[in-house]
């Protein structure tokens, strides 16, 4: 009988394959199983929670409160509302980047509001439940969404630049 000699990786690369072949063979019958990792970041109480995905918030931003505020007030004409908010974020206050008051010093905030044309949208928007105070124009989450549900209801000409056909 002569004796066969195997190289040692050949050994070894049998010897994972059977390894593998087995484990796939015991989850098939069910005797292994994958379970999710359970975590809790309270102390031991015996109630563990199950994480299931990992979720990633955006910042907060002119940018995603145009697009969120667009959308709440006019889910068919979403787009233009858009289009429109940031160019009149351009045209009445260069991105927030100018605290220029207009109008003669009347108008005010990143979308130049007057104040009682302010104080007249928000009550309507109270008296609808979409908010509960008048807030403050100068405020620019506050802003950007009163104009959204202006230019939403059919009021865009009571701002100058949409009027002279520079935000279409």
């Amino acid at each position: 009988m002569t004796k066969r000699y195997v190289p040692k990786w050949q050994l070894q690369a049998s010897l994972i394959t059977l390894a593998l072949v087995t484990i796939a063979a015991l989850f098939r019958i069910g005797v292994l199983a994958f379970h999710p990792i359970l975590i809790s970041p309270l102390p031991n109480t015996g109630t563990m929670i199950q994480v299931k995905e990992m979720v990633t918030v955006a910042p907060e931003n002119p940018d995603t409160w145009i697009d969120r505020y667009a959308r709440m007030y006019s889910e068919d004409n979403a787009e233009y509302i858009k289009f429109q908010l940031h160019c009149l974020y351009w045209k009445e206050s260069r991105n927030g980047q100018s605290n220029d008051m207009g109008d003669g010093g009347k108008a005010g905030g990143p979308y130049q509001f007057h104040q009682a044309t302010w104080v007249r949208m928000r009550d309507q928007m109270i008296d609808k439940g979409l908010i509960t105070e008048i807030g403050n124009r100068f405020d620019p989450k506050q802003a950007i969404q009163t104009t959204a549900w202006a230019l939403a209801n059919g009021r865009e000409l009571e701002w100058g630049p949409v009027k002279r056909g520079e935000c279409k």
